[in-house]
């Protein structure tokens, strides 16, 4: 078992409710928008209050069954004095003989119970998760090669296994990941080819291209004599901001990661901005990371 706190006090703007059942007494606030469904019931016995700054909106799949109690309103003050939440997240795990893990359940606060369930070969590979989130069930399945790399994965809502993969793996003769294949239409179109290359001591260089729009992400990395990344470029060209970055990393004497500089596409360049930096690393005496900062857009 493990347990966290996700969030420490932190204001919420923007919620979305969907596959949850409303069983009791339920309240959820929002400072601008608040929307609910799909697959959003509130039963005879469930009462539910929905309270936001700007609007709020019930999608196809909200129910609220007879005998059930359904309240909603507007209230502006809320975009001044936006609700705060702190959630904490359980996740327990039960395992199979072989000491592999069989089911992992996840509780959150306000969001219905996550139920994984992992199936393995007789090699210990896994070959399938199921995930239950809400009425609603997502299976990823896994093939593999005969050397044990995975060759495809595919996900779809319930039901056996398909035919087809939506991503392929294929590997050179070093046994390295050397391209992805992303398809769509049951497998019939190829959508993205991801080619990977390799410093002469089997390092990932690149992954696609990073001054390329044809794939879904791209990275480049370099590194120091002793391997340990020197900097590392990335490009989303589907991201809501696209544009291509850049963080150029520090370390110690004992190789712990001291700082992380930021930069940004700019003319043909790229521009250092105080934006996004990681800096105030500390560490325990073993080692371990103790804490840091990640500065924010403006810096």
């Amino acid at each position: 078992a493990e347990a966290y706190k996700i969030a420490a006090g932190e204001p919420v703007y923007v919620l979305v409710l969907q596959g949850q059942t409303v069983t009791g007494v339920q309240q959820f606030s929002a400072a601008d928008s608040l929307i609910a469904g799909p697959a959003f019931t509130v039963t005879a016995e469930g009462s539910l209050t929905l309270e936001a700054g700007r609007e709020i909106i019930l999608k196809p799949g909200f129910h609220v069954r007879p005998g059930g109690a359904f309240h909603a309103s507007v209230r502006t003050m809320l975009r001044t004095d936006p609700p705060r939440r702190v959630a904490w997240q359980l996740t327990l795990y039960s395992y199979d003989r072989n000491g592999k893990i069989d089911r992992k359940y996840q509780f959150t606060p306000e969001l219905p119970l996550l139920e994984r369930a992992c199936h393995y070969n007789a090699a210990g590979e896994v070959v399938e998760t199921r995930d239950r989130l809400g009425g609603r069930t997502l299976s990823h399945y896994y093939n593999y090669t005969a050397f044990g790399q995975l060759a495809g994965a595919v996900i779809t809502e319930g039901g056996p296994r398909p035919l087809w993969n939506d991503i392929d793996y294929r590997y050179n003769d070093a046994g390295l990941l050397d391209t992805l294949l992303l398809t769509e239409n049951a497998g019939a179109d190829v959508v993205a080819v991801i080619p990977y290359r390799y410093h002469i001591r089997d390092w990932v260089t690149q992954i696609g291209d990073p001054e390329s729009e044809n794939a879904p992400f791209s990275a480049a990395y370099e590194y120091l004599p002793d391997g340990m990344i020197s900097a590392a470029g990335f490009y989303h060209p589907g991201a809501v901001s696209p544009a291509p970055y850049r963080y150029e990393y520090q370390y110690d004497g004992l190789g712990r990661l001291t700082g992380a500089d930021y930069f940004r596409a700019s003319g043909g360049g790229w521009e250092n901005v105080p934006a996004y930096d990681v800096d105030a690393l500390s560490y325990d005496a073993n080692g371990n990371l103790l804490r840091l900062r990640r500065k924010k857009e403006n810096g």
